[in-house]
């Protein structure tokens, strides 16, 4: 289901194409920070020019939603997200 979504498809081409209900689809994609994030990600990855999203493009996509849970979680271990994220804008490029 994410390759479909990635793809550009929407619940609907999701749910035919998959064979899974539009409840259980829903289900998967409604968070609307993991949607943000994932969006994140696939603009990181073509922006690299990369065929797919790889681990560092999906960090720097959670990273950059300012109120994902992630970044809280970051921040209680002292790891500084905008630290963090320019450390691996500099090692991906």
């Amino acid at each position: 289901m994410l390759r479909l979504w990635l793809r550009g498809e929407g619940y609907r081409g999701i749910d035919r194409l998959s064979g899974v209900d539009r409840k259980t689809v829903r289900r998967y994609f409604v968070a609307p920070r993991l949607e943000q994030s994932l969006e994140q990600a696939s603009r990181d990855a073509e922006r690299r020019h990369l065929a797919a999203i790889d681990p560092a493009a999906l960090l720097l996509g959670r990273i950059e939603v300012e109120d994902a849970l992630s970044n809280r979680l970051l921040r209680d271990l002292r790891v500084d997200p905008d630290q963090l994220r320019k450390a691996l804008r500099a090692l991906t490029g």
